[in-house]
């Protein structure tokens, strides 16, 4: 992104310790000290987890895909929004900037389903118009937030040293028991909900969002003639559609093997074995 004269301006401030380099990389006016931001790997439930949030904090307003950002706004598309928002503010992002965010709430899905996911989000925007096979073959090349298991493990060893600062959210659970993972993000954020967890996981089912996108529209679907940002939302979709030789080429890379086996994510396919991360 090209920076105006107020970002350059702010490069020297930053330079000279009187800007916050957070949000000067950000390109948003500032971080507080009662921010949380919302990180995940992209296609890896940041968006639900967003609506969960806004409808959790704000249960007596109708949230959809128009009006999202007033409430939990994207820090890349909506940066006004974010400088305007009351706080405490709760912030979407991509980039592992983690020692920038006083609070993270971080979300991690299997590599597999991630990789799925984005291809036919890409592929929905012109983005890429191969197969997946060959969308797997390269990669590291499509994605502007870099590697998935570099980033997945960033989060993981800034958990490490600083456990009172991210929370890590697997995708999985939170599709399993949302209620248990709302409860358990409440006592995180020493949120008291004023109201049901149950009413929030249920306003926020897979089918209600794709209910909600097609009744008011979305960015996406205005970009994609109407294609859904909600594809599926399932887990293990991956497993119908890798073969053999696309797992193997996944698996040459040690970090995706080590990260998908700390999560818990099996099933790798015949003849694989997953090497146990090693503490750094």
């Amino acid at each position: 992104m090209a920076r105006t004269l107020k970002q350059y301006f702010r490069a020297v401030l930053v330079k000279l310790g009187l800007f916050d380099e957070g949000a000067f990389r950000l390109v948003i006016n500032r971080i507080y000290p009662d921010d949380t931001f919302i990180v995940s790997y992209p296609k890896s439930g940041n968006t639900w987890m967003r609506f969960l949030l806004a409808n959790l904090l704000h249960p007596d307003q109708e949230i959809n895909f128009r009006n999202i950002d007033h409430f939990v706004p994207d820090v890349y598309s909506a940066r006004k929004q974010v400088n305007k928002l009351q706080r405490p503010r709760f912030i979407k992002a991509h980039d592992a900037w983690f020692h920038y965010f006083p609070k993270t709430i971080y979300i991690v899905r299997d590599y597999r389903d991630v990789l799925v996911s984005y291809y036919h989000y890409q592929q929905a925007l012109g983005v890429f118009t191969g197969t997946l096979e060959e969308y797997i073959a390269h990669v590291n090349t499509h994605h502007p937030f870099g590697n998935w298991s570099e980033h997945v493990h960033a989060a993981l060893a800034f958990q490490e040293k600083n456990p009172e600062k991210i929370i890590i959210v697997r995708y999985e659970d939170l599709l399993n028991d949302t209620v248990q993972v709302l409860q358990q993000l409440s006592a995180w954020l020493k949120i008291t909900p004023a109201v049901s967890l149950e009413d929030v996981a249920a306003r926020c089912r897979f089918e209600e969002l794709r209910k909600l996108e097609e009744n008011a529209g979305s960015a996406f679907m205005d970009k994609t003639q109407g294609e859904h940002f909600f594809r599926e939302g399932k887990a293990g979709g991956w497993s119908k559609l890798f073969k053999p030789h696309m797992l193997k080429k996944l698996y040459e890379d040690a970090g995706v093997q080590a990260m998908l086996a700390h999560f818990n994510y099996t099933h790798p396919g015949e003849g694989f074995i997953f090497k146990t991360p090693q503490p750094k």
